[in-house]
């Protein structure tokens, strides 16, 4: 764009056609991958190697060396790249396996019809490695080429052909690559077999341009994620140096800088890769394909013998068979096969070992510098001569000794034969030498190391198997020294350390899975010495020495005994002390009796299963408690439920003292609270008890009765305080009479009715009730009548009295009381209506002496 201030800017676009947007497209998505795995790779690697970590491993890497790939008619750009990759590594394993082991029997001195013995016609794909590394250049250099030229001229104008193509000197597939006539595709010769190549692109998938503009696009974008990668820090890192250098000169038969290759950066991947592997210890797992199909349970032996052929792994075992495969330091061989020819010698050949070990560790740090250092070289290679001499003098004598011993089986271990040869750092064997060597020395060593397992003593076995370690012994007998030895470890930590651990435990499921386990440990490490220890198992064990483990085994049946019989204990415990009222009724009696027997048992339990049951034994504790609590609560309900009956009962007789009918009150009120306070106890909600539950009932019940007893009483004591003040007031008392006081009448009525329906109803309640209702209404009517015979005369002549119309409505009301016949309510009305009569006449002889007065006046 352009812009100025007298015109907007001008956005110039340029077509590019649907081919090269693909192109564009595929390049954008391969340079997010690849940033994309970068990242990954980047973060996995921090989170797997932390902070310090690199003091331990700088690298530790898998490489997957056979990912070969042949499409049928599919392989491009991205096949070539992935075999030429394999096509090197495989060269690398050739040298590492072929060469350097030549190299190390070099070194070692290994005379020169030894080694043309050793050397085999080992595989060699030099030629092939030469070949791709050509073409890469030819395709790196070709890619950028505008326009694009075709791939088969370069390689033709390369000379390929004629340097790593077909010749009559060799045979055809010896050949590292065919042009072929056809066009479409060339081939080349892997180690892993012919791939035929596609031309189809291949210039174009290896330009890996990436236009700004979509560089630019891609960091615009809203994701901070995505604009992050293809940022400064996300661009590719992977060029390689000599590119950067490029970058930086101008060449001036080129316009332009240089489109970056896939190709080339490829190449400097595999350069760090090989520089990693130069300086790393390198161990090869072979992988091999059973079958071309994928498919499972399906073997191609022809496809399988192909692939070891391809990976050389005839020849590696071959070179390995033909040479030494044993390899043992001169000091470690004194040390370890002195013992061989002579028992006693073990410390002084030990004492020659560990020499030849200070002298190879010191030899060759200090190279030139002054006199003593140069004297000192000397020494230490006269040091390295001698022993170079012990170690041959003892292979000649294991070579007498064995030819003394007349035996068939170590004639193997002659000198003469040529299986040993003592190199210049370490002592070389063939397979049937070193067999035979350990053999020899197993039947030395052998009746030391089988005393010692026949004694079973820690320390005798910690002693041979300390030189068993010391000397590398790895046969029969001293491997069978080291498992007893781990048994009878075993065998002492289980009774020391872990059964009382196991004795600790209190849940009997853990506890029988912890024992098993350590049964099966035990098991397991007899396993391999039962014809020691004459048992196979561990209670056959226990009859042929294992009399310490048996005791502590017994203890731990023991203790499972206890804890199954805990499981039951702890359930019963728990069910008794967490009862719900829902539960069956029990006895105070049986209750007590079961808590005192759980109470008393727990005490006998372990600590540890005292503290499991500890919350439960103390609501037991609380429990029995509450029973002698219970057993009080009832003397006492009952005592003060007889006291608060007995004074009622003394009432009754004397119904006009309030006095006694209130301590009655607060001696049948103190005995509900009993009962209020025994409904609030948490026990009351969990447990019922026979003794106390009937008592309760039969208590509640009669208290019942006697609240309406004493209610009665009470409104009995109402009327006749009724009955004084009606005979202690004056005449209008009659008038200020309220509803209370026919109200006490009526409850008095109900409280005799419930009584004699529940057939509580006593005779002197009765008769009391009776006596004081018609008292007070006999008292009432009298009353009312005196006090309607004083008022009649101020009575108008026409109008009735209010004290007749109240002795009117106060019969009226008796009579709708509907009392009982015993309270002779019949003849209180009778005395009324005598009542109203007399009122009734002295009224008419009133009205009659008012009417002569008023005729003598007016006469």
């Amino acid at each position: 764009t352009r812009a100025s201030p007298s015109c907007p800017p001008l956005r110039l676009q340029k077509t590019q056609g649907k081919a090269k947007s693909e192109m564009s497209r595929d390049a954008l998505a391969k340079a997010l991958y690849h940033s994309l795995f970068s990242w990954l790779v980047t973060r996995l690697s921090r989170s797997l190697h932390p902070p310090g970590d690199l003091d331990l491993y700088n690298h530790v890497g898998v490489l997957d060396i056979f990912g070969f790939e042949d499409f049928l008619d599919e392989n491009y750009f991205e096949q070539l790249c992935i075999n030429y990759a394999n096509e090197r590594l495989q060269k690398n394993f050739n040298t590492h396996v072929f060469e350097e082991e030549l190299k190390l029997y070099k070194a070692e001195n290994v005379p020169e019809d030894l080694l043309r013995r050793i050397a085999v016609d080992s595989p060699n794909n030099k030629r092939t490695c030469d070949l791709l590394k050509k073409m890469t250049e030819i395709l790196n250099e070709c890619s950028n080429r505008n326009p694009m030229p075709d791939l088969r001229e370069c390689f033709i104008s390369g000379k390929l052909d004629e340097s790593f193509g077909y010749s009559s000197d060799e045979g055809k597939s010896a050949a590292p690559f065919e042009l072929s006539s056809f066009r479409e595709f060339f081939v080349i010769n892997h180690y892993a077999g012919r791939v035929e190549y596609r031309y189809e692109d291949m210039l174009a998938r290896n330009n890996d341009e990436l236009k700004l503009s979509l560089r630019r696009a891609a960091q615009a974008s809203k994701s901070r994620f995505v604009s992050q990668l293809l940022g400064d820090r996300g661009r590719d890192s992977s060029l390689s140096a000599s590119k950067k250098r490029q970058k930086k000169k101008k060449q001036p038969q080129q316009r332009g800088k240089k489109n970056s290759s896939i190709i080339s950066s490829f190449s400097n991947s595999l350069k760090k890769l090989f520089a990693k592997l130069s300086n790393a210890q390198l161990h090869y797992v072979r992988c091999l394909k059973p079958n071309s199909l994928k498919r499972a349970g399906l073997f191609q032996t022809s496809k399988v013998l192909e692939q070891m052929k391809c990976a050389g792994l005839f020849d590696a075992v071959k070179i390995r068979k033909n040479g030494f495969p044993f390899r043992v330091p001169i000091a470690k061989f004194l040390r370890n096969y002195g013992s061989v020819v002579a028992v006693s010698t073990d410390e002084q050949e030990e004492k020659h070992g560990n020499k030849a070990t200070t002298a190879l560790k010191t030899g060759g740090e200090n190279e030139g510098g002054s006199s003593r250092q140069k004297h000192d070289w000397e020494e230490e290679e006269e040091e390295k001569e001698k022993h170079i001499s012990r170690a041959k003098m003892l292979i000649q004598k294991i070579g007498a000794a064995a030819v003394q011993g007349k035996q068939k089986q170590w004639s193997i271990l002659d000198v003469k034969q040529g299986h040993v040869f003592v190199g210049t750092t370490s002592v070389l064997m063939h397979t049937e030498y070193w067999n035979a060597l350990n053999a020899l020395r197993q039947e030395k060593m052998k009746e030391r190391f089988v005393e010692a397992i026949e004694s079973r003593a820690i320390p005798k076995l910690e002693a041979v198997v300390r030189k068993a370690m010391e000397l590398d012994m790895h046969f029969a007998e001293a491997v069978s020294a080291r498992r007893m030895l781990e048994f009878l470890r075993r065998e002492e930590y289980c009774i020391l350390t872990e059964i009382p651990n196991l004795l600790k435990l209190v849940d009997v499921n853990f506890f029988v899975s912890e024992r098993a386990g350590m049964k099966d440990a035990l098991t397991v490490s007899m396993a391999p010495i039962s014809s020691y220890l004459h048992a196979n198992t561990l209670e056959s064990y226990f009859a042929t020495g294992g009399k310490k483990l048996q005791a502590a085994w017994q203890v731990l049946k023991s203790h499972e005994t206890t804890l199954r019989g805990f499981g039951e204990f702890e359930k019963r415990v728990s069910k008794v002390v967490n009862r719900r009222q829902e539960t069956q009724i029990t006895s105070m009696a049986t209750l007590g009796a079961e808590l005192d027997d759980i109470i008393q048992t727990a005490g006998n339990l372990p600590p540890r299963l005292q503290e499991k049951i500890a919350d439960n034994i103390e609501a037991a504790k609380r429990l029995r408690a509450y029973l002698e609590k219970c057993r009080e609560l009832i003397t006492k309900l009952q005592d003060g439920s007889e006291k608060a009956y007995d004074l009622i009962d003394d009432v009754v007789e004397t119904p006009e003292d309030l006095e006694a009918i209130l301590i009655a009150t607060d001696a049948l009120t103190a005995v509900e609270d009993m009962l209020n306070g025994l409904a609030r106890e948490p026990f009351a909600q969990m447990v019922s008890l026979r003794e106390l539950d009937k008592a309760i009932v039969a208590i509640t019940r009669e208290n019942g009765y006697m609240k309406m007893k004493i209610h009665c009483i009470r409104n009995i004591n109402t009327l006749l305080q009724e009955v004084k003040r009606l005979s202690s007031s004056d005449n209008r008392y009659f008038e200020s009479m309220s509803d209370e006081t026919l109200r006490r009448v009526l409850e008095v009525k109900v409280d005799i009715e419930e009584m004699r329906g529940a057939g509580k109803l006593e005779r002197g309640v009765n008769a009391c009730a009776v006596k004081a209702v018609r008292r007070w209404a006999r008292e009432w009517i009298s009353h009312s009548a005196t006090a309607s015979m004083s008022e009649s005369a101020e009575d108008g002549d026409d109008d009735i009295p209010a004290n007749i119309r109240h002795l009117q409505g106060f019969k009226a009301w008796l009579l709708n009381l509907n009392l009982p016949k015993d309270f002779g309510i019949a003849e209180v009305v009778q005395d009324a209506d005598a009542k109203i009569g007399e009122l009734t006449k002295h009224r008419r002889r009133v009205i009659v002496g008012k009417k002569k007065k008023k005729k003598k006046k007016k006469k």
